[in-house]
């Protein structure tokens, strides 16, 4: 890259990098699901709590829970179970 530096030397050349970082959304819901079936609850960010007014910062997974045993049964999965 033409970049040397050392105790006796100079900098040749500085190179700018940029890295640009694209989140996958079903990839994001996936783990933040296993998050939650794993761990039971997850707290978030206070500034999240009070920009809408939640009562608490932290969130259960009961209502995930339910819905797996509710859909055993059924041929389409609204929660994968992996």
């Amino acid at each position: 890259m033409g970049i040397t530096a050392g105790r006796h030397s100079q900098i040749n050349k500085i190179v700018i990098l940029q890295l640009y970082i694209i989140a996958n959304a079903v990839y994001l819901f996936k783990n933040v699901k296993e998050c939650l079936l794993n761990n039971k609850c997850v707290t978030i960010p206070d500034i999240l709590q009070e920009k809408y007014k939640l009562p608490t910062n932290i969130v259960h997974a009961n209502h995930l829970e339910e819905l797996l045993n509710e859909q055993k049964d059924l041929d389409f999965l609204f929660i994968k179970i992996i």
